[in-house]
């Protein structure tokens, strides 16, 4: 099995408070409702555990039965009470369960990502920024994906859960791990790169989002930033330098710096970008080391992905990919959704970028519908 009980437990130095079930579980769930579904709907008869996960509204030890109920055959629970009700219902039902108790249940999720992301040793990059962190993330993964197994990226998972329960779904054969990392305050991506420990990290943008938590760009700065905070002498900081506070040269670090952006002194330097609207978007790349410049064309709709798919290419020939064989992989980019996706019935086509957004954002989507081909264009 992917993870054994005796070795994870003490990985998150839990207790085994019963042990009829299984050795092992393959798969880990934090929601009841996704669980029961995965049992019900899947051929597979893989063993599965569950974290009892508890929130600021919600504690999920209130759903243990029913997913005990539903198939789980592994529980992590942070209220002895819960498992000793736990284990008297498994009895009654004739299910053969196992009960861990631990003492936080979402810090025990992320030392198990920990430990897991750990023995599979991959070179890890890491994404933050106000604003294209996700579409960069994908297009970190498509550069990526093209010469290694890469573990693939999960919905917008980038917090401390969802980048706990992406490391859990990598394969043991992982040789890339491509992950988003957000935030809320200052403190939390510190919190996920402490076990995380990037080789490379980039950031998108320094934006105004969090602003009303973090009262000011410059505390925005200073938390993105937070994603080199475990960066050692022979790692990577790959930065948008046309975004607001970010610059090669003002950064201290013992890391290695490149820039993306539009000015002289920049390592990929873009140029004459033209936006084509729907059918995506033509810039020119020049490169500082050898100053050479080439044409790049990308049927992906927003001329910020200027910026995003510079990024990525950067990533992959910091990680040995050629930057010709980068723009052929994000040639092949699968977005995800929400993010200028465009939707059409025959009659009406809606560009959708309704998943998130701040000023800087709004204006290049509008940029990309005025630059779209139609009889009439409505914001």
């Amino acid at each position: 099995m992917k993870f054994n009980i005796q070795e994870c437990s003490k990985a998150m130095n839990a207790q085994i408070y019963t042990s009829d079930g299984p050795e092992g579980f393959e798969k880990v769930f934090i929601d009841s409702r996704e669980l029961i579904n995965f049992q019900n709907e899947s051929n597979n008869q893989e063993s599965i555990a569950f974290f009892a996960i508890v929130g600021e509204t919600h504690d999920a030890h209130k759903f243990v039965e029913e997913v005990v109920e539903g198939g789980c055959q592994t529980v992590f629970l942070s209220n002895q009470k819960v498992a000793e009700k736990a284990s008297l219902y498994a009895r009654k039902i004739s299910k053969n369960i196992n009960v861990i108790l631990v003492e936080d249940t979402t810090e025990a999720l992320s030392n198990l990502a920990e430990y897991h992301l750990n023995r599979i040793n991959p070179k890890k990059i890491a994404i933050t920024g106000s604003m294209g962190k996700t579409t960069t993330r994908d297009m970190v993964y498509a550069v990526s994906e093209s010469k290694y197994k890469t573990g693939k990226p999960i919905k917008n998972y980038n917090s401390l859960i969802g980048v706990s329960m992406t490391v859990l779904e990598y394969a043991m054969d992982v040789e890339v791990a491509v992950i988003e990392i957000g935030m809320e305050s200052l403190g939390e991506i510190h919190k996920i790169v402490k076990w995380v420990k990037p080789d490379i990290s980039i950031i998108t943008y320094i934006g105004l989002t969090h602003l009303e938590q973090l009262g000011s760009q410059e505390n925005i700065y200073k938390a993105k930033m937070e994603i080199t905070d475990f960066l050692e002498k022979d790692d990577l900081l790959i930065i948008n330098q046309d975004s607001p506070l970010l610059n090669k040269n003002t950064i201290v670090g013992q890391y290695d710096i490149i820039s993306v952006g539009s000015s002289e002194d920049c390592d990929y330097r873009i140029s004459d970008c033209y936006d084509y609207g729907q059918r995506g978007i033509a810039f020119k790349l020049g490169f500082l080391e050898d100053n050479k410049t080439v044409d790049i064309d990308l049927p992906i709709p927003g001329a910020h992905n200027r910026y995003n798919a510079t990024l990525a290419i950067a990533a992959g020939e910091a990680i040995g990919i050629k930057p010709k064989d980068a723009v052929k992989a994000l040639h092949k980019l699968r977005r995800t959704g929400m993010r200028l996706e465009f939707k059409d019935n025959g009659v009406i086509r809606v560009m959708d970028d309704s998943y998130s957004s701040f000023p800087e954002a709004v204006r290049s989507a509008i940029d990309t519908l005025v630059s779209t081909e139609a009889r009439r264009r409505v914001a």
